[in-house]
């Protein structure tokens, strides 16, 4: 779990730092373990995904395979009845998910979303 995490923080300063440009090797590498982490960990149980939901975030607003995409929002929808911080994960996932879509593909700014969303 420790390494999913750190993966996310380093995603999620990406996004913070760097939101248009496009992610480094590392970025891609975080993605592509972060999938495969939470992917054995559902295999294994899938109650797990409760220690997960900031990886899972992360990996569905930066991976660029829609299967994934849509495994890791499933994820998300999942854990929604569990806690009101992971339906908050999963509505945020959401709406920046739509907003590149919208955009084709470009990359949504996280921190305007969630200075938009604390009222800020």
């Amino acid at each position: 779990m420790g390494v999913s995490l750190f993966y996310a923080h380093v995603l999620f300063h990406r996004r913070l730092l760097n939101p248009p440009g496009p992610p480094s090797k590392f970025h891609d590498l975080a993605v592509t373990n972060i999938i495969e982490m939470t992917k054995k960990q559902y295999e294994s149980d899938p109650r797990l995904m409760r220690r997960l939901h900031w990886p899972i975030l992360m990996a569905a607003i930066e991976t660029k395979d829609a299967s994934h995409r849509e495994w890791l929002q499933d994820r998300l929808t999942d854990l929604r009845q569990f806690h009101s911080e992971y339906l908050w994960a999963s509505e945020i996932a959401d709406e920046i998910l739509s907003r590149q879509d919208a955009s084709n593909g470009i990359y949504a700014d996280v921190a305007a979303l969630l200075r938009q969303r604390s009222g800020r």
